[in-house]
């Protein structure tokens, strides 16, 4: 049964889609932020496989980074949480892999095993921007480079200065809608619904279709 939070908790890969605008829906993103237990509608096909091609992606790289002298932490090591003193609202992550080279300087890099997406990026830069901030201890008050490595052996490097006042501006602007307790705008798109995996029980606006290849104009929408 859908039961509502006392505050939100938000992850940082819903953040990263609605700032790169991978995503347009905000509805989803407060609705998962301020309610646990609701019901899906993923069966969980293919995830098993997915996990096995990133677990042995980020043992890769870790291996690699090793090898090059860097101190590395993986996945759960880097869990973290920062809560706002105002709101009392939560975001959490989990990069892949956090680590200091022999030079002492600090990089967090995540694995991406599809195709490449503007919220690869912005997620890595989250993590830069957060981890700091957190009740992390190990990267407390750290300056942070980022890296975004993909499957094909194509890696993205971010510098600690890309985390300027316009991105935390960006991260404060939608930070504002997620949690207001006032239900954020719908943004019902034939494609964005297909994949979402909010039912009709709890998104009012939800487009229904057969497939997201097949989505269309017409296709039915829910009232409110």
């Amino acid at each position: 049964m859908t039961r509502r939070l006392e505050r939100p908790s938000t992850h940082v890969s819903g953040l990263a889609k609605l700032i790169a605008g991978d995503n347009s829906c905000l509805f989803s993103i407060w609705f998962k932020s301020w309610h646990r237990d609701y019901e899906t509608n993923r069966d969980g096909s293919g995830l098993a496989e997915w996990n096995a091609r990133h677990t042995s992606a980020v043992h890769e790289l870790t291996d690699r980074l090793e090898r090059q002298g860097d101190s590395v932490h993986m996945e759960m090591q880097n869990w973290f949480e920062v809560r706002s003193s105002i709101t009392g609202s939560i975001v959490i992550g989990k990069p892949d892999i956090t680590g200091r080279d022999p030079d002492g300087a600090a990089t967090v890099n995540d694995i991406k095993t599809g195709r490449p997406r503007a919220a690869d990026e912005i997620q890595v830069k989250l993590y830069m921007y957060l981890l700091p901030v957190s009740n992390h201890g190990r990267w407390r008050r750290a300056r942070m480079d980022g890296c975004v490595a993909y499957a094909d052996g194509t890696e993205i490097r971010i510098g600690a200065d890309a985390i300027d006042e316009e991105f935390k501006g960006q991260v404060a602007g939608i930070m504002r809608r997620v949690v207001s307790e006032e239900p954020a705008r719908h943004v019902p798109i034939e494609r964005e619904c297909g994949w979402c995996d909010l039912t009709a029980a709890d998104c009012c606006e939800r487009i229904e279709a057969s497939s997201p290849e097949s989505a269309r104009p017409g296709d039915t929408l829910h009232s409110c």
